[in-house]
């Protein structure tokens, strides 16, 4: 995808959240309606998720997909790692990377951490069964769009 493509999809999805999130009151409702657009605007994607910190482990919220551990370890994940990382996860190719290897079906992964009023919330966490195809810069999008609709989720 190019980079103008790819922009003029974020602004879209920009667009529709702010007429979905516009008056919603419901941070996981509204977290819900955010995966569900990222989920079916972005191609290729087979999962879509969010996990909230509590008690030291990341609790699964609202998803897009197959089950999924409702419960993941701080110390010991990828998605506890991008949350203590505060830093933008990709996997681009998870045969490059066993370490992180969750599944053959889910080859390629992006991770974004998120936040409310500076504090670390949680993790988007977006799985795809293709090779590659997450860039650096749709981390930055996805990372724009929950800094500009934080008060909402």
């Amino acid at each position: 995808m190019t980079d103008e493509r790819r922009q003029k999809l974020y602004s879209e999805m920009e667009e529709e959240l702010s007429f979905h999130l516009l008056e919603e009151k419901n941070p996981i409702g509204n977290m819900g309606i955010f995966l569900s657009i990222l989920h079916y605007t972005l191609p290729h994607l087979t999962w879509s998720g969010s996990y909230y910190l509590k008690n030291n482990s990341l609790y699964l919220g609202p998803f897009q997909g197959i089950a999924s551990p409702a419960i993941l370890d701080l110390k010991n994940s990828l998605v506890g790692y991008c949350f203590r990382s505060n830093e933008i996860i990709l996997v681009p190719d998870e045969e490059n990377r066993p370490e992180v290897r969750l599944s053959s079906s889910f080859p390629s992964e992006l991770l974004v951490p998120f936040y409310k009023q500076q504090q670390a919330k949680g993790v988007i966490h977006l799985l795809s069964p293709e090779k590659n195809s997450f860039e650096k810069s749709d981390g930055y999008w996805i990372s724009k769009m929950l800094v500009e609709f934080e008060r909402f989720i």
